[in-house]
């Protein structure tokens, strides 16, 4: 496992982002933009750009074509792809349903963002790396947030930055006449995984959350082959060989989950352990399983938690002895999972055998 390093943010004077590099994930730096006014001249990155609008109107022109991106809506912008960004006033009609998916109370809808240290599993960059996204060197006279005026449109929003070593093959032509997809559950795997490399979070949640946002992005450019069936052409006894290597590979990565729970295991090492890529292992155990690993794992740490609480444990004993990065990280997965707090729940079970 990854030993812990200090955590990587850089803040930028005037513009209001922040730019987090989680050391894990090489090749991958988030952008997060809070209530910039900040418009940006025509630029270009050198890896994917796929990023939410969290809070009001993005425009981005490509080819000389302007696109409103609303809150809630996606944006994705491939390696060389010349535009210009700038907030805008939001635009009511067209983006009302953007933003009612973004915001309904569905289960799977982000929390809190808490920002903390990261544990042994979880890992970040090394104090001082710097950006190296053009986007944050430009020192060209773009309006900053110091300069606009409170009047000025305003928006927030997440962006990662995504090199072509880490991107699946499905991914390493990405083309598409628009930047803009509405794709609420995308949107909403985006901000979990924003929120995941912004707080204490163990090292195979951050990878499983970062493949399914990609599996969610390749799903839009190959849409027709990926509705088909992955046994597809496959018969009889070649059939039956294929579902029997991918059950022997799920089953390998649960055991590897279940014995490894405490200590933590990450995506890479699971996947070379199975003798399966990274991606066709998270598709794979989440098909069979139906949790993605870093969920299963999850599920089987609050287990364990809550049969600590039940017998008196402590609440940071319950947290590190089954798992989790710290207390507040157990905290923020317990709430949503059971509904109450661990404190809540201890005290119930407390009170039920005194």
């Amino acid at each position: 496992m990854p030993n812990s390093r200090p955590h990587c943010s850089r803040r930028f004077p005037g513009r209001n982002i922040r730019l987090v590099c989680p050391a894990e994930l090489p090749g991958v730096t988030l952008a997060l933009a809070s209530s910039s006014h900040a418009s940006q001249p025509r630029h270009a990155h050198d890896s994917l750009v796929l990023g939410v609008v969290t809070a009001g109107t993005r425009r981005i022109e490509t080819a000389g074509k302007p696109t409103l991106v609303p809150q809630g809506a996606v944006f994705v912008l491939a390696p060389g792809q010349a535009h210009a960004c700038s907030p805008v006033e939001p635009d009511a009609n067209s983006d009302a349903k953007a933003n009612a998916k973004f915001n309904d109370n569905s289960d799977d809808k982000p929390g809190s963002k808490p920002v903390g240290k990261a544990r042994p599993d979880a890992g970040s960059a090394p104090q001082g790396q710097a950006p190296s996204d053009d986007k944050f060197n430009d020192e060209s006279d773009d309006k900053s947030d110091a300069e606009s005026s409170p009047h000025t449109p305003a928006c927030s929003y997440l962006a990662l930055s995504i090199t072509a070593e880490v991107l699946p093959p499905e991914l390493s032509s990405w083309r598409q006449a628009s930047p803009r997809l509405d794709d609420p559950a995308l949107a909403k795997a985006l901000v979990r995984l924003a929120e995941a490399l912004s707080a204490p979070t163990g090292l195979l949640e951050r990878q499983s959350l970062l493949a399914e946002c990609l599996e969610r992005l390749a799903g839009h450019c190959c849409a027709p082959s990926r509705q088909e069936p992955q046994d597809a052409g496959l018969t009889g006894t070649a059939k039956v060989s294929e579902m029997a290597k991918v059950s022997k590979v799920v089953g390998q990565a649960r055991r590897l989950i279940e014995e490894n729970l405490e200590a933590g295991v990450d995506l890479a090492g699971l996947a070379a352990a199975c003798g399966v890529g990274m991606f066709a292992l998270h598709r794979a155990f989440t098909r069979v399983i139906g949790l993605p690993p870093h969920a299963f794992q999850t599920h089987l740490r609050l287990r364990r938690a809550k049969e600590l609480l039940r017998g008196g444990a402590s609440l940071i004993e319950a947290a590190l002895q089954s798992g989790f990065c710290d207390q507040a990280h157990m905290t923020r997965h317990f709430a949503r999972a059971v509904g109450l707090s661990p404190a809540q729940y201890a005290q119930a079970h407390r009170q039920k055998n005194s």
